[in-house]
């Protein structure tokens, strides 16, 4: 995760929710804006935590790759750490590999983590930095939405177990297992040992339903396989196994870019509970193409710039998904509609779109929310039923790092920033404090900017980002009776006989007289359903109050349906949190 991503997603949400068309709306405006405001204020400078920069050419990336890979390892936290015992079971008392969660909720936690990952230069306190910028005491709530944003994300192992040296101080415990099983909050002190149960809310593989990941990054797509791997990347197949299990996912696709390296670790690491499908990430001129259940090594022949027709490329693309047909696989185009041109498919090939099998509408980078990459890719693809086009729509989360502390060190640029940018604002617009910095012009005018649109979106994105990151934050279920292999679930998946989801399961049908019955289970609490139609219809519905069970809610309902003239239904599951939700491939009218 990037300072770009983080960028894209607060523009998109703020001009999304408003529907603004405004430059100083996009991505590219916004960094321009931070770099702008970092140098005015002084804050990287001043010592703040900043994103890492990795370099551009292959040698030196390598260097700072491997550099980077022994700070991971050795993190220095600054302050004491003490061991923390977790152990996971589910209600028989048998061991469980599940997701733990570890929010620092005192200030000497909260100091130690954030001091604690890839950053290895020497990092000021915030308060300290923006006291210095505002030229005086400047007090910040420790408790507030724009200080802190770190915490730790491990998983148990096969006996249920974690076991850690991590900074003394207090926590919120979270032990998630994905959407079958009742999500647990507690608080747990440093050092301390705690057992926890899982309650299984509803076992969906007895109704044959698969639950994976189809879009995860290894080690392999790092610079130690040159020429083309350049992400910083340390998580070995192994390691994503483990993390997808935790998730509570019965398969997944290691889908690294450039090279199928991958595939004999992959496909020996089979169990009772997880199928991996061969997968990998080509890189075109334009877009991601996920090349599934495929084993050769599908290339797209990037033309040089001035052979980089509309022609050649339309062509290229027909040749690659015809080539991994060829050899039994499934073609998906991913987000489609991401903000950075080089990884989108190009809109003006929109009327080829059929040459995939499916479409990757929710990437977990990004909130599934108007105006944000998701939309747009969710809008391309309900245009694509209207025109009669039918894509079987999946999520994939684009984990590039199953700790996600590359995109801690990015979120905690941010904060940092937008609290030294406020100082200096507040300090030119009220203080005047001649020790402190004073803005003008254009910079002063950009310093309002920047501190409104992240006092509007900063804590949305926290809150998203809270649980929706690394292994299979977002993912596919899949109806699937039959064989239990990738080929089954594939084409199940092209078929559209699955529901897309952060937490919550929904299984839809119509009955009888048209009416939409819908089985809901949810491991959070949910308000509203949106069903979709042909049309470019929209209806929204307030759910009933649920039933409890486990830990968690049943909202199975009935839907009477406005079916004149509908060929299909698209049922959303919304939660009044802007995280929860679940969506279903269409349903269409017999």
């Amino acid at each position: 995760m990037s300072v770009s991503k983080l960028s894209s997603t607060i523009t998109g949400l703020y001009s999304g929710q408003r529907n603004i068309k405004d430059e100083k709306y996009t991505y590219p405006y916004l960094q321009k804006a931070m770099k702008m405001l970092d140098e005015a204020v002084g804050y990287s400078a001043r010592g703040g935590r900043r994103e890492n920069v990795f370099p551009p050419e292959r040698e030196a990336r390598l260097k700072d790759y491997e550099r980077m890979g022994k700070v991971r390892k050795n993190p220095d936290y600054h302050t004491p750490t003490d061991k923390l015992c977790i152990r996971i079971k589910d209600e028989n008392g048998a061991p469980l590999i599940a997701e733990i969660r570890l929010y620092p909720t005192d200030r000497a936690a909260r100091a130690g983590v954030s001091r604690g990952y890839t950053n290895d230069r020497e990092v000021k306190d915030i308060q300290d930095i923006v006291t210095e910028i505002y030229g005086g005491l400047y007090e910040l709530d420790a408790d507030s939405e724009y200080v802190w944003y770190d915490y730790f994300r491990r998983t148990t192992d096969e006996k249920g177990e974690f076991t850690e040296n991590i900074p003394r101080g207090t926590y919120t415990l979270v032990c998630d297992k994905g959407s079958e099983y009742e999500i647990v909050e507690t608080a747990v002190t440093v050092p301390g040992d705690r057992e926890v149960t899982l309650r299984r809310l509803t076992d969906m593989k007895a109704e044959d339903w698969y639950v994976g990941d189809l879009h995860h990054h290894s080690v392999f797509s790092s610079p130690l396989y040159p020429p083309q791997g350049t992400d910083y990347v340390y998580d070995t197949p192994e390691m994503i196994q483990n993390s997808m299990r935790a998730k509570g996912l019965s398969f997944g696709g290691l889908s690294d870019h450039h090279n199928v390296l991958n595939h004999r670790i992959w496909e020996k690491l089979v169990t009772p509970d997880f199928l991996p499908i061969l997968s990998k990430e080509i890189s075109t001129s334009n877009g991601h193409v996920l090349q599934l259940n495929t084993d050769p090594d599908v290339i797209y022949n990037i033309p040089d710039e001035k052979d980089r027709t509309p022609e050649v490329m339309r062509a290229e693309y027909k040749r690659i998904t015809d080539e991994i047909r060829s050899y039994g696989g499934h073609p998906q185009i991913n987000h489609p509609r991401d903000m950075q041109k080089a990884i989108s498919f190009p809109p003006e090939f929109t009327d080829m779109i059929d040459i995939f099998n499916t479409i990757e509408i929710w990437n977990g980078s990004h909130p599934l929310a108007e105006g944000c990459t998701n939309g747009n890719a969710m809008q391309l693809w309900l245009d694509c039923l209207e025109n009669g086009t039918r894509l079987g729509a999946t999520t994939g989360s684009d984990t590039h790092e199953i700790t996600c502390e590359f995109w801690f060190d990015s979120l905690a640029y941010v904060f940092g920033l937008y609290n030294a940018v406020k100082a200096a604002v507040d300090n030119t617009l009220e203080a005047k404090n001649p020790k402190g910095v004073i803005l003008e012009g254009e910079t002063l005018d950009t310093g309002i900017y920047f501190v409104d649109l992240l006092t509007e979106e900063l804590p949305l994105v926290k809150h998203w980002a809270k649980v929706n990151l690394s292994s299979g934050c977002v993912r596919t279920y899949v109806k699937a009776p039959g064989e239990r292999t990738p080929a089954n679930i594939l084409k199940n998946l092209e078929l559209g006989h699955s529901f897309l989801t952060n937490g919550p399961l929904i299984e839809a049908g119509l009955n009888a007289n048209g009416d939409a019955e819908l089985k809901i289970i949810s491991n959070r609490p949910l308000s509203r359903l949106l069903v979709y139609s042909n049309g470019r219809n929209m209806e929204e519905f307030e759910l009933a109050d649920p039933e409890a069970v486990n830990g968690g809610w049943d909202y199975s309902c009935t839907v009477n349906l406005n079916k004149e003239g509908k060929k299909w239904f698209i049922f959303r599951l919304l939660g009044d949190d802007f995280v929860t939700e679940a969506i279903t491939n269409p349903v269409f009218v017999k």
